[in-house]
């Protein structure tokens, strides 16, 4: 009985790891699918330093798709949030998330876009872009 016991407790937290490491490779995965996508077209390379320089000189079709852009990598980064709340990302990939979402909100097309985003995150999410990212440029 108490082996048996041991043995299920050992296969309870090698599954935990297991998902914590799928719940990492998912986030690589998605932050690296959205800046390839990103990456491999000129014409978005092009308008992201526009908009990294001086967004008001994007035309709307750029602005347009760049905000999608912002879009999907928020998605990712949202995606994150919500495997730290249900306890299946380690704490490495915790800060990496977490700082990745500080650097991203860094750039003044985010911000801009953020504060008009069409779109609802989960409130985990919102709440730590409002108060800790851009309460952060905010202090720049």
């Amino acid at each position: 009985m108490v082996a048996s016991l041991v043995y299920v407790g050992l296969q309870i937290r090698h599954n935990a790891a297991a998902l914590r490491a799928q719940s990492a490779q998912a986030f690589a995965d998605s932050i690296n699918s959205s800046l390839l996508a990103m990456a491999s077209d000129l014409e978005k390379v092009r308008a992201w330093n526009r908009a990294r320089e001086n967004p008001s000189a994007l035309d709307d079709d750029e602005r347009a798709q760049l905000e999608f852009i912002c879009t999907t990598v928020c998605r990712s980064l949202e995606s994150a949030f919500v495997q730290l709340k249900l306890g299946s990302l380690d704490p490495e990939t915790e800060r990496l998330a977490k700082r990745i979402t500080g650097e991203v909100f860094s750039i003044r097309f985010y911000r801009d876009w953020w504060t008009r985003r069409p779109f609802g995150f989960t409130e985990q999410f919102e709440t730590f872009v409002d108060d800790v990212c851009l309460a952060d440029t905010a202090r720049s």
